[in-house]
């Protein structure tokens, strides 16, 4: 019970103030309940860096799958593509009357909106939860982000969206001085068309929005976690003298992925056309110390 108390306020660390109000669902149905019950209906799973649980399969339809047999055997009826427009109660039944965009309404006793917040509105999460909320009367507290992806202003980053990049090293950078509350954290990025998600990510996105009103917020990405600066130089060197005649984008596409080449060469301000026995020193001072 101990441990069940323990992994559940770990979790609910990661919700910020809302963490007295998740805590009572949690407890009754917790880290250990959940995969449980994933467990009991065949899903194998899998714990990566920093606790992260995915099924052996990597697919999410793993996941969806059970879920949506689960509804299906609780006589649940599924509706997609129904897109709410609003929620309205009856005073003196007290029923709840949902509209949807087609004209259709649906009447109910019950109502459980969980629309998200709007963090991540592609996934039809915009924020109309909480204006129906509001009308029906609930207190609405401002936004406070936590478990979202982070948006950049840099440009290069955005031209790698779609990229994954495995077994990294993020750190945070607050006006310049490393954030050593928030340590470094191994695991995987993905790039999207606005900035980086993915598990590792995620869990660093509430501390990464406490720090903002503070200054300028920049997040480290070591590409090689397991090898001092002196070995990477090295490796780099021996590079650029065993593919001399190489160009070098051609040639730095043997140490990291190919797709992060381009805003690599971009970043350090080299042309990549460059034979990798014309880099010259200083350049290759600046791709090391990018």
């Amino acid at each position: 019970m101990t441990n069940n108390i323990l992994d559940n306020r770990i979790l609910l660390a990661k919700y910020k103030n809302g963490d007295q109000f998740l805590f009572s669902a949690f407890s009754q149905f917790g880290i250990k309940e959940t995969l449980q019950f994933f467990k009991n209906r065949g899903v194998k799973i899998k714990e990566e860096a920093d606790g992260r649980i995915f099924p052996v399969s990597n697919k999410a339809s793993s996941v969806l799958d059970v879920l949506i047999q689960y509804m299906k055997d609780g006589g649940v009826k599924i509706m997609t593509g129904a897109i709410v427009v609003d929620v309205e109660t009856d005073k003196n039944t007290k029923e709840f009357h949902i509209k949807l965009k087609n004209g259709i309404g649906i009447t109910a006793k019950y109502c459980v909106i969980a629309t998200g917040g709007v963090s991540y509105p592609e996934t039809g999460s915009t924020g109309d939860g909480f204006r129906w909320l509001k009308k029906l009367g609930h207190k609405i507290i401002d936004n406070d982000f936590a478990l979202t992806p982070i948006a950049l202003k840099n440009d290069w980053a955005k031209k790698m969206s779609g990229v994954t990049l495995n077994d990294i090293r993020l750190s945070v950078f607050l006006n310049g001085k490393k954030e050593k509350r928030l340590g470094n954290r191994n695991g995987k990025a993905l790039f999207t068309h606005f900035g980086v998600s993915g598990p590792t990510i995620l869990n660093m996105s509430k501390e990464i929005g406490e720090l903002l009103p503070a200054g300028d917020v920049v997040i480290g990405l070591d590409l090689f976690p397991k090898i001092d600066h002196g070995e990477l130089k090295m490796k780099l060197q021996n590079l650029l003298v065993k593919e001399s005649n190489k160009k070098l984008k051609n040639a730095l596409s043997e140490i990291v992925s190919s797709a992060i080449v381009p805003p690599l060469l971009e970043i350090a301000g080299i042309d990549g056309e460059t034979a990798c026995h014309g880099v010259k020193s200083e350049n290759r001072k600046n791709l090391f110390c990018l």
